[in-house]
């Protein structure tokens, strides 16, 4: 990851500020894939193989320089959070893995659950979508459970969202793993603005086409929708024919820029988690598209619930 700051932004990105530094560690991934992001799959599964020994060399240099418990900061909703925390659950009650790829035709998907606390009307189809699986060695279902479950051994937990958002499922969380040390700072996008300038480091993978913005510039107030594929989507030369002079397409933006300008009025997005809170943040109205992981959890809890 570090070298795609550095590709993106230069040397710079990765030297920190006076109180705040980055500190690496091999991912494991082989030195001729170095866009990690374009294979997740491969990259959680190295980073469980690859990456505890150094990780905990890394934790226990800085918790022995800052005698400071190490506590997580979940980038997903709390939703999300609560969903992957009944992997378990999902597999006790021998619903994962499914039998057969029948399941995604039959109806199976929108059987609802009545156990998951703080989620009402929570179906099948609306769980982190990792459990879609007939493999009963998923590296992602297990992945991804896992880490949710190793998040409840730590003192703490910080979510990037907020109480009036996600206030039921924040109290499940609290009450049925006895765990009342939650604390939310959301959204991170309107805190941000508190802070100058040159106290921000951006630690975006990408370096983003500033060009749009000048495009925006030249559009009516509320007239232009904002399209977000996602980061590890691949475009093809068809599509890229099929809407020119339809629009403007550049492969990276600074999407909190974008959704603040007055010619956005709408938000087409598969609804990952920092989209979501970056469109509540600046009040545009969105149009659901989620695809995977996450997204399905998200679209429920914030576009119909």
């Amino acid at each position: 990851m570090s070298h795609q700051l550095i590709c993106s932004k230069g040397p710079e990105s990765i030297q920190g500020l006076p109180d705040f530094q980055f500190q690496t560690i091999p991912n494991g991934m082989p030195d001729s894939d170095r866009d990690a992001t374009q294979d997740i799959l491969m990259l959680c599964d190295m980073t469980r193989k690859t990456c505890l020994v150094p990780f905990k060399e890394l934790l226990q240099k800085l918790n022995s320089s800052a005698g400071a418990p190490a506590v997580p900061f979940w980038t997903a909703s709390a939703c999300a959070f609560m969903g992957l925390l009944h992997y378990r659950e999902f597999i006790k009650r021998g619903i994962v893995p499914f039998k057969d790829d029948k399941y995604l035709t039959d109806g199976a998907l929108e059987k609802t659950i009545d156990w998951i606390l703080g989620m009402s009307n929570i179906r099948y189809k609306d769980v982190p979508s990792f459990i879609r699986t007939t493999d009963p060695d998923d590296i992602m279902l297990d992945f991804m459970g896992e880490e949710a479950q190793n998040n409840l051994n730590a003192p703490a937990i910080i979510f990037n969202t907020f109480d009036a958002l996600e206030h039921k499922v924040l109290e499940a969380i609290t009450s049925k793993f006895n765990y009342p040390n939650i604390f939310t700072i959301g959204p991170l996008p309107l805190l941000a603005k508190y802070v100058p300038d040159d106290s921000l480091l951006n630690s975006s993978l990408w370096k983003p086409d500033s060009s749009c913005l000048q495009w925006l510039d030249q559009k009516k107030e509320g007239s232009v929708i904002n399209v977000n594929y996602g980061n590890v989507t691949m475009g093809d030369e068809e599509f890229l024919k099929e809407t020119k002079d339809r629009g403007l397409m550049v492969s990276w933006c600074a999407q909190e820029q974008v959704l603040a300008h007055p010619s956005i009025g709408a938000f087409l997005t598969h609804y990952e988690w920092n989209s979501t809170i970056e469109s509540i943040s600046e009040g545009v109205p969105v149009i659901c598209w989620p695809f995977f992981s996450d997204q399905q959890t998200n679209c429920r809890y914030f576009c119909i619930e």
